[in-house]
């Protein structure tokens, strides 16, 4: 199986990376639904703007050190610009969502930022928007 980086763009004026990742679980709710019975979480990219992610039916959230860490990325990624990296991105072919056959529909996210690496298994509904920068 041949992973391959894709830029994700849940918003469409990206134009510059990231310094630092924010998260927090939601609680689980009782809801029927397959995406809302599931974990959620909204993660936030802190950088010149910020940028909010909350993503519904989560399987496996894994965050640390932007480092070459326990999941490797394909070594050919989408840049941004000459400077960064694409800060987005989804995983085709992914193994690691691979472990999960009995889910349909998930998708393998990546957040890249100068200090963190985030890979995100949740279902491919995410609501991304920017935050006002005067907030707190």
């Amino acid at each position: 199986m041949n992973e391959r980086a894709i830029a994700w763009h849940p918003v469409p004026d990206i134009t510059d990376g990231f310094e630092s990742i924010s998260f927090a679980y939601e609680p689980r709710t009782a809801r029927t639904s397959f995406h809302q019975k599931l974990r959620s979480a909204t993660i936030v990219l802190n950088g010149n703007r910020s940028l909010s992610l909350k993503f519904a039916g989560i399987i496996a959230l894994h965050f640390e050190d932007d480092c070459p860490g326990n999941f490797p990325l394909p070594s050919e990624r989408p840049r941004l610009n000459a400077k960064w990296m694409f800060p987005l991105l989804t995983i085709e072919s992914s193994s690691w969502l691979a472990q999960w056959p009995m889910w349909p529909n998930l998708v393998h996210y990546v957040l890249l930022s100068l200090d963190d690496l985030v890979h995100v298994i949740a279902g491919p509904t995410v609501a991304a928007s920017w935050l006002d920068s005067n907030a707190v």
